[in-house]
């Protein structure tokens, strides 16, 4: 069984980095565990992925203000509160199956 030093790793600072190490100790345990691990690495690289498009909004909407644009784009705030939405929902659905 593989020592995971889960301890390392800061849930309050997650990025493309820790999700990546969570991943990688995922796929070293996934011949011991494959359910849990699989449907973890699927869930990280879906945030990962979640994280560069909301990455790249955020960015653009940052772009905008330095051209002196006097506001942001309503469309760009919507997708925003969907994305956090969809995180909260995620993470009351993934708390759910771990306590079951």
């Amino acid at each position: 069984m593989n020592n995971i030093d889960a301890d390392n790793i800061d849930a309050d600072n997650i990025d493309a980095h820790n999700i990546d190490t969570l991943i990688s100790k995922f796929q070293n345990n996934i011949k011991s565990h494959p359910n849990i691990s699989k449907i973890w690495i699927e869930t990280l690289e879906l945030l990962k992925n979640k994280n560069k498009i909301l990455t790249s909004k955020a960015l653009y909407a940052l772009s905008l203000v330095d051209k002196g644009v006097n506001d942001i784009d309503i469309h760009d705030i919507i997708i925003v509160s969907i994305y956090l939405k969809s995180l909260e929902s995620l993470e009351e659905t993934l708390e759910e199956s771990i306590e079951e």
